[in-house]
């Protein structure tokens, strides 16, 4: 009986202790993120009217958006991309395509400026893959395709306003730099070409994100 006593009360103070430690070591708060994911309102509206006019000011060919960010310290990362196909009927005959595809990666820092705005900047990694090709059918037909290939870096910024606790809508500004190769052939073989090319784009805010909070 006594062993049996003294074993119940080794037993309360082993339990006393856990819960003790448990209290003076409470469990760490797991890291708390917002996810967004948006589309681009241009060129959203350009695709769905058919509008193929590539000399427009808002040359930004990100349809699609998501973001990441950590809620604390307004750390993120965030990623863009965007994918076109044009076909059209040349005059004559014939036809022209061209496929684009164009993606980017970055880490950015947010930081809230009221309940309803907020702004970021940050750095992004890009990846530009352009393919085009003419087949004129005729007594003088020709066949040119053209291929341009192009990495890139460079800052950016965002300014988004809260429609809604779900709902946001943004603009950004950038400055990116891409270099690669333009290669062109030709069924006439003199005008084939290989040249390695660099161009440095200054992006207006001009183009509008409306996204979603997840």
């Amino acid at each position: 009986m006594k062993n049996i006593i003294i074993a119940a009360l080794l037993s309360i103070s082993s339990v006393g202790l856990c819960r003790a430690q448990d209290d003076a070591d409470p469990p760490r708060k797991p890291h708390q993120f917002d996810h967004y994911i948006g589309v681009q309102i241009n060129e959203l509206t350009k695709q769905i009217l058919g509008v193929n006019n590539t000399s427009t000011v808002a040359d930004n060919p990100y349809l699609f958006t998501y973001h990441l960010t950590e809620r604390s310290s307004g750390l993120g990362f965030r990623v863009g991309s965007g994918f076109n196909y044009i076909s059209q009927t040349l005059d004559g005959g014939g036809k022209s395509t061209v496929k684009s595809f164009n993606c980017r990666i970055g880490f950015e820092k947010t930081f809230k400026l009221s309940d309803k705005w907020s702004t970021g900047v940050g750095l992004d990694l890009l990846y530009k893959n352009v393919d085009t090709s003419y087949d004129q059918q005729s007594a003088y037909g020709y066949k040119q395709t053209y291929k341009s290939k192009k990495i890139g870096a460079g800052p950016m910024g965002w300014l988004r306003y809260s429609l809604s606790k779900k709902i946001l809508v943004g603009t950004e500004i950038s400055m990116y730099y891409l270099t690669g190769n333009d290669k062109m052939t030709s069924s006439y073989t003199s005008a084939d070409s290989d040249e390695k090319v660099s161009e440095f784009k200054f992006n207006l805010p001009v183009v509008f994100f409306l996204s979603m909070k997840l």
